[in-house]
């Protein structure tokens, strides 16, 4: 987990949307990973389910490893902030967000309207 966490840590702020791109960051940049992303999704009994919901499943793992590494490092934060964005930019309240973000869902609502501050005026 440690090796995960500083994989992630260095990568910094902009976390993978991609499973694949998820998985090959961590084993390009640590041997000793190769393999750890493999185990958690065939924990899940991927061969079960339809190839939809093993994509889903995927995506599920990937967010799990990055809150994993959260825990240990509150600086792996990136995936946490994508979320918020996407709950501030559907139109939550700062009440909604900052309850997901109690749970460890997500980043504050004050944070996420920040940064989504941040990227309209890289845009504009």
């Amino acid at each position: 987990m440690a090796r995960m966490t500083k994989v992630l840590y260095q990568e910094g702020n902009f976390p993978k949307l991609n499973a694949a791109d998820f998985v090959k960051l961590i084993e390009n940049h640590d041997p000793n990973l190769q393999g750890f992303f493999d185990t958690l999704y065939n924990a899940m009994n991927p061969k079960g389910k339809n190839k939809r919901t093993q994509e889903c499943l995927k995506q599920k793992i990937m967010l799990l490893c990055y809150q994993m590494a959260g825990l240990r490092n509150k600086q792996v934060s990136g995936a946490k902030t994508a979320v918020g964005l996407f709950f501030v930019k559907s139109g939550a309240s700062a009440h909604c967000v900052n309850t997901a973000a109690n749970m460890g869902l997500c980043a504050i609502y004050q944070t996420a309207f920040n940064k989504l501050g941040k990227i309209e005026e890289i845009i504009i």
